[in-house]
């Protein structure tokens, strides 16, 4: 029975050292946190927004050029198919008047 007693205690002493760890190291970050806004002049809240508007910039600004190239893509590949188009019809536009002279003859 005191096996598991002197388990149970040795349990709770690494609990208590983990937690003690723990906030030691949050301690040491919201330190290092505190120094690091103090030198830069902003919070982080700040530094979070500032990260996001210019994501947020550099997001619209791939988005545009990527509409730029959709838009001339398109663009090309209707003056190909309207050259194609006018093609066609200057086909048929002969054809017929070959028809239409043989028919006169």
């Amino acid at each position: 029975m005191n096996t598991n007693w002197e388990e149970g205690e040795r349990l709770q002493f690494r609990e208590r050292a983990l937690q003690d760890k723990e906030n030691k190291y949050s301690a040491l970050i919201n330190e290092q946190t505190q120094i690091l806004e103090k030198l830069s002049g902003i919070t982080t809240e700040e530094a979070k927004q500032e990260i996001l508007r210019r994501t947020e910039e550099n997001a619209k600004f791939e988005v545009a050029k990527l509409i730029k190239r959709i838009e001339d893509e398109a663009k090309e590949n209707a003056e190909k198919k309207a050259k194609e188009i006018i093609g066609v019809q200057y086909s048929v536009m002969r054809v017929i008047m070959s028809q239409m002279l043989r028919y006169l003859r």
